[in-house]
């Protein structure tokens, strides 16, 4: 199968905050996402590929950690890595740091796969908790089984992306839920990684990815818009779906008197575009309405910066003119908000 791959870093990523010192205790969370086309015999279809990373320094300048990837791949394709970490940072100055590193992965999707290799990176702060990450890369990639003959690759490659430092030391400091109020811009993403959805009398599993936009108008009421990109595989046949929606929503933040952990509620409504691929299908694209509702919690891991949880429900399609096919979705949403107020900054 030839593969054309359509890549992007998507606000997936962990977003956490801490000092910008690599010391003991502190962590590093990252992660990206990769929309996919697959093309093959005159054929194509789009698959969904989430992949986030934390480290932990045991000690100076030393961290450990890993990546797991899970995704659905083009053509019902079930993607699943696991890649322990490990990395050490040779200098470390104010704003940049040069580390070396290594890992060794596991992969199923197309076959299973063996991979390893070796990184030169570096970090460039852009603040106290985030930086700016590039990494040269050179390893190797094995077929496991049939897979590719059990051919050996030599690959070399080059990442970069942003990457969030999270240090217990900075948690007496924080003032949280002050940045609720009007003027505030929250900026974002979302991914369903818990997803369970019925459709066409069938059970499904779906990944998706969704970034929002919102504004505050006045305290705690806040109105905003998100992009969703949505996949899904049916459990008992044989295709895929994709979907795309464009969904203007409206957020109320309740008062807590937890300040690090604030609840909030949603409603929404928008359009959704609906495609389904597979083998001998010859279903055509279809534009319907969707609503949804969500309630949930931002856990403020600084003051601007906050952990998403979310229980949503979702509805799409109706027997008029989405071809007699009705969506329910209800999923667990994770992701991350940066809320900014340039007012409150200065």
């Amino acid at each position: 199968m030839k593969a054309i791959y359509c890549s992007a870093l998507f606000l997936l990523v962990a977003i956490f905050t801490a000092k910008s010192q690599i010391a003991p205790g502190n962590w590093i969370l990252g992660g990206d996402g990769q929309v996919e086309l697959v093309a093959s015999n005159n054929q194509s279809d789009f698959g969904v590929v989430l992949s986030p990373s934390a480290l932990y320094f045991t000690s100076d300048r030393f961290a450990v950690g890993g990546t797991l990837t899970v995704g659905l791949g083009g053509f019902g394709r079930d993607i699943f890595g696991l890649t322990p970490q490990a990395r050490y940072y040779l200098d470390v100055q104010d704003r940049r740091a040069w580390y070396i590193g290594a890992d060794l992965s596991f992969t199923t999707g197309d076959g299973q796969f063996l991979s390893g290799g070796a990184q030169l990176g570096l970090d460039l702060f852009l603040n106290s908790f985030v930086a700016w990450e590039s990494a040269l890369s050179v390893g190797f990639q094995r077929g496991i089984g049939d897979s590719f003959n059990n051919n050996t690759l030599t690959v070399v490659g080059f990442g970069t992306g942003l990457r969030f430092f999270l240090g217990p030391t900075e948690d007496d400091k924080m003032e949280r839920g002050n940045i609720l109020q009007k003027g505030t811009k929250m900026w974002g993403a979302t991914s369903g990684t818990l997803a369970f959805s019925q459709i066409a009398n069938s059970n499904n599993i779906t990944l998706d990815l969704r970034p929002n936009y919102g504004q505050f108008l006045s305290d705690r009421f806040l109105l905003g818009g998100a992009l969703g990109l949505l996949v899904t595989k049916f459990n008992n046949l044989n295709f895929t779906t994709f979907q795309f929606e464009l969904t203007p929503f409206a957020r109320y933040y309740f008062n807590s008197d937890n300040r690090r952990a604030i609840p909030f509620a949603e409603l929404g409504a928008g359009i959704s575009v609906f495609d389904l691929t597979g083998e001998g299908s010859d279903f055509e694209a279809r534009t319907s309405s969707t609503v949804f509702a969500g309630i949930g919690f931002d856990v403020f891991l600084a003051p601007n910066v906050a952990l998403e949880i979310k229980g949503s429900y979702r509805r799409f399609g109706n027997n008029t003119n989405f071809a007699n096919i009705d969506v329910n979705r209800i999923a667990i949403d994770l992701g991350f908000q940066f809320f900014l107020n340039s007012a409150l900054d200065e």
